[in-house]
């Protein structure tokens, strides 16, 4: 974890610069160090850094919806935000982990180009 934790520092210190890549890194690194955080049975530190990949990945979304690799590492975040919270059985007022599930899946849907119109093909 020690690893992470260093690069963690360094990836957010470049990210301060606001370049998409780096930004980039940084919510990976983010969602990295959680699943380390997760499995060492530091759920409430998990869930910390799950949010702050998407406080990282979502204003980039908003600026560029159209961006493929925002649009992949958001997806990301919400399925890793959603995976920490069911298998954490976390259950409070301010969680979502369907939505955040649902989210997930929405931006995959529009990556693969599949539309949520039933009138529309017939999906995988």
């Amino acid at each position: 974890i020690e690893s992470y934790q260093n690069a963690h520092a360094i990836r957010k210190a470049l990210a301060a610069e606001r370049s998409v890549p780096d930004l980039l890194k940084y919510a990976l690194n983010c969602r990295n160090l959680a699943y380390l955080r997760f499995y060492a049975s530091d759920a409430t530190g998990a869930l910390k850094l799950a949010r702050e990949a998407l406080e990282v990945t979502q204003p980039l979304y908003k600026r560029d919806p159209s961006n493929q690799e925002v649009m992949r590492e958001l997806a990301d975040d919400y399925q890793e935000l959603g995976d920490i919270l069911s298998e954490a059985r976390i259950s409070a007022a301010d969680t979502d982990i369907e939505g955040d599930f649902q989210k997930a899946l929405d931006i995959d849907e529009k990556l693969a180009g599949i539309s949520n119109d039933p009138r529309q093909s017939a999906r995988c």
